[in-house]
């Protein structure tokens, strides 16, 4: 399930990047690096209701 999380996210961004398209591509692969950095630290909320708590 969390894998499908991921990729959710990943497919939510792609119209971010793909907009992003007139930056350099050192720029790009920053851009990348900052967004699977964020997925790979990212938890599935586990509360009684579904949602993160806070």
């Amino acid at each position: 399930m969390l894998q499908m999380d991921r990729l959710r996210i990943l497919e939510a961004f792609r119209p971010v990047i793909a907009g992003r398209a007139d930056l350099g591509a050192g720029c790009l692969a920053a851009l990348h690096e900052q967004l699977l950095r964020a997925i790979g630290v990212y938890r599935v909320p586990t509360g009684p209701t579904g949602s993160s708590p806070g």
